[in-house]
């Protein structure tokens, strides 16, 4: 496959993804990511996210989400 393209929501959750040999066209605010990122993503849906160029994981047990974005629990709440 081609080069692959990613677009995410606000938390970094890819929301598309885009690969040049299936798209006739990229959007302009997708972001290139390798093959392996893309894999990544597909491999754990919903457990990773994306923040300064990295995939990041995200664990539901020590993480939330909140007004502020991806946080760690507090030990009363885990």
């Amino acid at each position: 496959m081609g080069q692959k393209y990613a677009i995410f929501n606000n938390l970094g959750f890819p929301i598309s993804f885009y690969d040049v040999e299936i798209h006739d066209k990229i959007p302009e605010n997708a972001i290139p990511i390798t093959e392996e990122q893309w894999l990544e993503f597909i491999n754990n849906q919903g457990l990773r996210y994306w923040q300064n160029g990295e995939v990041k994981i995200f664990d539901p047990t020590r993480m939330k989400i909140t007004d502020k974005g991806i946080v760690e629990k507090t030990d009363d709440e885990i």
